[in-house]
């Protein structure tokens, strides 16, 4: 185990226990530096254990309001913890979360959509950015912009893309097989497919769906469509956000849980296509 203080990880071994409310901790002792020390699991210096916190994280994901999830840890886990103390855990997690799984670079299969949604927060409309693989159903970006203005919203989307895409998109031109974007007619999306894509890649300006029912159009980008309405059918249950910062993390969570969690959507990914073997 390799001690928190010096980093030494050769003189290090077991030594007693740390007991709280919630249980008791493994404490490690270190030769080198002669302290006791406790290895950080992710869940270091928290009070209450990581079955209770990871279990209020995921009912909070799943569609329980703050206090619903208050009232079923008190009445199924005896736990006494407080609302804020759930949302708090959700926007730590989803920030430890996002720098973990920003490392990875995930296998690009099928046309990339981009698109973008409003959300309320402070009773003022907020635009997010989205993008994601039609053929894995993974999210390659999101992020939440306070106005819908080029700069923070697809100037940024395309540019994260780039920068840790770019190999993938090198290989499938080699191929002869470019990767293709999809996206509306947003002139914002125009301009920067051409400035960072416009000889690696292809791109469909499709159709809203209400106009590909209407018209009988092939072009559309129902797959990111989609993806609104499960964000949204979340979202609205919380009504509004009270500040921005706390909306992104969370939407960032909500994510993570779709990318990395969701058995729904991981059983039509094979072993080996979801992520990258070189980690960045």
């Amino acid at each position: 185990m390799k001690c928190s203080s010096c980093k030494s990880s050769k003189k290090t071994w077991c030594k007693g226990w740390r007991y709280n409310k919630s249980g008791k901790k493994q404490m490690w002792w270190c030769n080198s530096c002669k302290k006791r020390f406790t290895p950080d699991d992710g869940f270091w210096k928290m009070k209450h254990s990581p079955k209770i916190i990871t279990e209020a994280c995921s009912s909070y994901k799943r569609g329980m309001s703050l206090k619903n999830v208050k009232d079923h840890l008190s009445e199924y886990r005896e736990t006494d913890i407080s609302r804020s103390s759930v949302l708090n855990w959700v926007r730590k997690y989803s920030s430890l979360l996002t720098k973990k799984t920003e490392k990875f670079v995930p296998n690009i299969k099928g046309p990339l959509h981009n698109d973008e949604f409003f959300v309320h927060v402070k009773k003022k409309l907020k635009c997010r950015w989205v993008s994601k693989d039609r053929k894995t159903k993974f999210r390659l970006f999101g992020r939440l912009s306070d106005t819908k203005e080029y700069g923070t919203g697809a100037k940024l989307l395309f540019s994260t893309i780039k920068q840790r895409y770019k190999n993938q998109f090198l290989e499938a031109k080699k191929r002869g097989k470019k990767i293709r974007f999809v996206s509306d007619k947003l002139g914002h999306y125009r301009k920067e497919f051409k400035k960072y894509f416009r000889n690696l890649a292809l791109v469909t300006f499709g159709v809203s769906i209400k106009r590909q029912r209407k018209y009988g159009l092939n072009r559309n980008n129902n797959c990111i469509e989609r993806y609104h309405q499960y964000s949204k059918d979340r979202t609205k249950i919380m009504r509004a956000f009270k500040e921005i910062k706390s909306a992104d993390e969370i939407l960032n969570f909500f994510d993570i849980h779709y990318n990395f969690i969701d058995e729904q959507r991981l059983k039509k990914r094979k072993d080996g296509e979801l992520l990258h073997k070189e980690q960045i």
